[in-house]
């Protein structure tokens, strides 16, 4: 079994619902929620080694990416690449971006 980092997603601009959701028991409603996952913290190895044992859980045990999915990354080209990124993703009304080198270990927080 894994852990997995990542959080709850709904929609963009959902994150009000997404959280009454989480509150609530209703299975029904909490089908309409995906986890994003971000990392798999407890997989030792670099950032892209979690990121592919993440994956590789969800679908040894057949899960739907409905109910939870790996979120994609890119590789960096450059400072104009992370800036073009950052405004493309705050357009559409994303938080910003995450940053990580492939071969990083684990760190917790924001």
């Amino acid at each position: 079994e894994m852990c997995l980092d990542g959080e709850l997603f709904l929609g963009r601009g959902e994150f009000q619902m997404c959280m009454s959701i989480a509150k609530q028991s209703n299975e029904r409603d909490w089908r309409r929620l995906t986890l994003v996952v971000f990392d798999a913290p407890l997989v030792k190895g670099g950032f892209e080694t979690r990121l592919c044992a993440a994956r590789e859980a969800l679908k040894r045990h057949n899960v739907d990416n409905s109910i939870a999915k790996v979120l994609p990354h890119v590789i960096c080209r450059g400072k104009s690449h992370v800036l073009e990124e950052l405004e493309r993703i705050t357009n559409l009304d994303g938080e910003g971006v995450m940053l990580r080198h492939p071969t990083a270990p684990y760190k917790g927080g924001r």
